[in-house]
């Protein structure tokens, strides 16, 4: 069963729902690697590339693929499940 994380864009995120975030970059393998690994347990990020922003270019240069739900920061460079089921139980 794939879980959709992202609501549709016209909808508010129902309470308790994360909302994931992919910050990323083109030509990023590691990006790839995390989104792959994402959408393989059925989780759709919005996908944010951090060079289309200057704010988040100075944020995260080289350090990406950082996955987010909101300002919550859940892990960077290599998907850690361990902390993402663990924050997504925190929202149940």
């Amino acid at each position: 069963m794939r879980r959709n994380l992202r609501p549709p864009d016209n909808a508010a995120p129902p309470s308790g729902a994360a909302l994931l975030t992919l910050y990323s970059r083109q030509g990023c393998h590691l990006c790839d690697d995390m989104l792959q690994m994402l959408q393989a347990h059925g989780l759709e990020p919005n996908v944010v590339d951090v060079d289309t922003n200057l704010v988040l270019r100075e944020r995260y240069g080289l350090a990406v693929p950082v996955l987010c739900d909101g300002d919550t920061e859940i892990c960077r460079y290599h998907l850690d499940m361990a902390r993402l089921q663990a924050h997504l139980s925190t929202l149940n």
